[in-house]
């Protein structure tokens, strides 16, 4: 982790460069926060989706609406019928529910960033070692800490 060498520091897709903190999907940046912004920083355990109970009510409305159309459909597969296409599309809701609940219940570690317009949650990539987690925090407090200094 020569992080102050190549001026950037990655771990678990999350990324502090020499200006900013970023969450990263598929090597793309999909949050940042500018370290001139930061008030604090923690690193925390629980919940790792953005808006954990909505996404959990959002899945839920998902696999009730893909519920109905796939009893139907086992009730035409066991006793003949008509078929309705449309419904194969409807049951498929129902199984982005079940995978937008389970994301919404997933726990990990993620770093709670605070700023003037409010707290952010970078969360880790799953798996990633508690090890080299507490080493990223130590090296992000460094620079937090030099770029306060720089600042007075």
């Amino acid at each position: 982790m020569g992080a102050d060498a190549i001026g950037e520091i990655l771990v678990g897709n999350v990324r502090c460069s020499d200006d900013a903190v970023e969450a990263l999907q598929d090597g793309r940046v999909i949050d940042q926060v500018k370290l001139g912004e930061i008030r604090a920083v923690s690193l925390r355990f629980g919940r790792t989706a953005k808006h954990p109970w909505i996404q959990f009510v959002a899945g839920l409305v998902l696999v009730a609406l893909g519920t109905l159309p796939a009893i139907h459909m086992v009730m035409w597969l066991t006793h003949g019928g008509v078929f309705v296409a449309w419904e194969v599309f409807i049951v498929l809701f129902g199984a982005l529910g079940i995978f937008v609940t389970w994301e919404s219940v997933q726990m990990g570690h993620y770093l709670e960033v605070a700023t003037a317009k409010g707290n952010k949650r970078l969360a880790f990539a799953h798996g990633t070692r508690g090890e080299e987690i507490r080493l990223w925090m130590e090296a992000l407090e460094r620079r937090l800490a030099a770029q306060d200094a720089g600042r007075e």
